[in-house]
Protein backbone atom coordinates (compact mmCIF):
# COMPACT_ATOMS: atom_id res chain seq x y z
CA UNK A 1 0.00 0.00 0.00
CA UNK A 2 1.21 3.48 -0.61
CA UNK A 3 0.83 6.64 1.89
CA UNK A 4 1.39 10.30 1.92
CA UNK A 5 3.02 11.73 4.99
CA UNK A 6 4.34 14.93 6.25
CA UNK A 7 6.81 15.82 9.27
CA UNK A 8 5.93 19.48 8.72
CA UNK A 9 4.68 21.08 11.92
CA UNK A 10 1.02 21.45 12.15
CA UNK A 11 -0.70 24.72 13.85
CA UNK A 12 -0.14 25.21 17.49
CA UNK A 13 3.22 23.95 17.24
CA UNK A 14 1.99 20.31 16.71
CA UNK A 15 5.09 17.79 15.24
CA UNK A 16 3.61 14.44 13.28
CA UNK A 17 5.45 11.28 13.90
CA UNK A 18 5.09 8.10 12.18
CA UNK A 19 5.52 4.75 13.42
CA UNK A 20 5.36 1.57 11.59
CA UNK A 21 3.27 -1.06 13.57
CA UNK A 22 4.09 -4.58 12.33
CA UNK A 23 2.73 -7.53 14.69
CA UNK A 24 4.90 -7.06 18.06
CA UNK A 25 7.31 -4.70 16.56
CA UNK A 26 6.86 -1.00 16.30
CA UNK A 27 9.27 1.30 14.13
CA UNK A 28 10.12 5.06 14.04
CA UNK A 29 10.08 6.59 10.66
CA UNK A 30 13.32 8.41 10.07
CA UNK A 31 12.69 9.27 6.10
CA UNK A 32 14.74 6.59 5.31
CA UNK A 33 13.77 2.75 4.10
CA UNK A 34 13.01 -0.23 6.49
CA UNK A 35 13.86 -3.31 5.21
CA UNK A 36 11.09 -5.00 4.88
CA UNK A 37 8.57 -2.77 6.22
CA UNK A 38 8.66 0.25 4.28
CA UNK A 39 10.44 2.38 1.25
CA UNK A 40 10.60 6.03 0.19
CA UNK A 41 9.06 6.67 -3.40
CA UNK A 42 9.36 10.36 -2.82
CA UNK A 43 10.91 12.61 -0.78
CA UNK A 44 10.09 16.36 -1.54
CA UNK A 45 11.37 18.91 1.05
CA UNK A 46 10.12 22.54 1.40
CA UNK A 47 12.19 24.88 3.15
CA UNK A 48 9.59 27.47 4.69
CA UNK A 49 11.25 28.40 7.97
CA UNK A 50 9.51 26.39 11.08
CA UNK A 51 6.94 25.32 8.72
CA UNK A 52 10.12 23.43 6.46
CA UNK A 53 9.81 19.99 6.21
CA UNK A 54 9.44 16.98 3.92
CA UNK A 55 6.52 15.73 2.25
CA UNK A 56 6.53 11.31 1.64
CA UNK A 57 5.11 8.96 -0.40
CA UNK A 58 6.05 5.60 1.30
CA UNK A 59 5.28 2.06 0.31
CA UNK A 60 4.42 0.22 3.05
CA UNK A 61 3.91 -3.62 3.01
CA UNK A 62 0.77 -5.20 3.16
CA UNK A 63 -0.11 -5.95 7.10
CA UNK A 64 1.97 -2.99 8.56
CA UNK A 65 0.01 -0.65 9.78
CA UNK A 66 1.04 3.04 9.83
CA UNK A 67 0.32 5.19 12.63
CA UNK A 68 0.48 9.32 12.69
CA UNK A 69 1.13 10.47 16.06
CA UNK A 70 0.19 13.94 16.51
CA UNK A 71 -1.90 15.62 19.60
CA UNK A 72 -4.94 16.75 18.73
CA UNK A 73 -6.07 20.66 19.03
CA UNK A 74 -7.03 20.28 22.44
CA UNK A 75 -3.86 18.32 24.20
CA UNK A 76 -4.15 15.10 24.15
CA UNK A 77 -7.03 13.75 26.12
CA UNK A 78 -7.60 12.47 29.11
CA UNK A 79 -9.34 8.87 28.52
CA UNK A 80 -7.90 6.44 25.54
CA UNK A 81 -10.67 7.06 23.88
CA UNK A 82 -9.55 10.84 23.38
CA UNK A 83 -6.33 9.69 22.73
CA UNK A 84 -7.07 7.25 19.84
CA UNK A 85 -9.60 10.03 18.45
CA UNK A 86 -8.02 12.70 18.61
CA UNK A 87 -4.28 12.12 18.43
CA UNK A 88 -3.85 9.01 16.31
CA UNK A 89 -4.42 8.14 12.80
CA UNK A 90 -4.42 4.59 11.12
CA UNK A 91 -3.26 6.26 7.85
CA UNK A 92 -3.91 2.93 6.10
CA UNK A 93 -7.30 3.74 6.41
CA UNK A 94 -9.72 7.05 4.57
CA UNK A 95 -11.47 7.36 8.09
CA UNK A 96 -11.21 7.10 11.73
CA UNK A 97 -12.00 3.45 13.02
CA UNK A 98 -15.34 4.01 15.11
CA UNK A 99 -15.84 2.65 18.42
CA UNK A 100 -18.47 0.56 17.57
CA UNK A 101 -16.48 -0.74 14.79
CA UNK A 102 -15.15 -4.32 15.54
CA UNK A 103 -11.75 -3.89 14.84
CA UNK A 104 -11.56 -1.16 17.61
CA UNK A 105 -10.94 -3.11 20.68
CA UNK A 106 -7.05 -3.87 18.66
CA UNK A 107 -6.84 -0.30 17.32
CA UNK A 108 -6.99 1.02 21.09
CA UNK A 109 -4.52 -1.82 21.87
CA UNK A 110 -2.09 -0.35 19.05
CA UNK A 111 -2.58 3.05 19.93
CA UNK A 112 -1.56 2.08 23.55
CA UNK A 113 1.38 0.45 22.63
CA UNK A 114 2.34 3.03 20.30
CA UNK A 115 1.83 5.63 23.02
CA UNK A 116 4.81 3.92 24.88
CA UNK A 117 7.02 3.83 22.17
CA UNK A 118 6.91 7.71 21.55
CA UNK A 119 6.91 8.58 25.28
CA UNK A 120 10.08 6.37 25.42
CA UNK A 121 11.23 8.51 22.64
CA UNK A 122 10.15 11.79 23.49
CA UNK A 123 9.90 11.10 27.53
CA UNK A 124 9.16 14.98 27.87
CA UNK A 125 6.22 15.03 25.92
CA UNK A 126 2.71 15.37 27.69
CA UNK A 127 1.37 12.62 26.23
CA UNK A 128 3.40 10.67 28.82
CA UNK A 129 0.98 12.29 31.51
CA UNK A 130 -2.25 12.27 29.41
CA UNK A 131 -1.43 8.41 29.11
CA UNK A 132 -0.95 8.04 33.27
CA UNK A 133 -4.44 10.02 33.49
CA UNK A 134 -6.10 7.72 30.83
CA UNK A 135 -4.57 4.52 33.09
CA UNK A 136 -6.07 6.08 36.01
CA UNK A 137 -9.29 6.63 34.20
CA UNK A 138 -9.91 3.72 33.68
CA UNK A 139 -8.94 1.83 36.98
CA UNK A 140 -11.34 3.79 38.34
CA UNK A 141 -14.02 3.12 35.87
CA UNK A 142 -13.35 -0.48 36.38
CA UNK A 143 -13.59 -0.06 40.32
CA UNK A 144 -16.68 1.63 39.97
CA UNK A 145 -18.54 -1.20 37.90
CA UNK A 146 -17.28 -3.65 39.67
CA UNK A 147 -18.79 -2.16 42.55
CA UNK A 148 -21.79 -2.46 41.18
CA UNK A 149 -21.89 -5.87 40.45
Amino acid sequence: MEIQWSDKMLARYRSPSLYLVDGDTIQAFTGKPIAGVCAVLSAKYTKAGKWSGTDYVISVRDGVIPVQVCRGWEEWGRTWRDIARNSFSDLSRSHKIKETHPEYPRWLDIVKRVAAHHIARYPETRLKAAAEEANANEAALASIRGGEQ
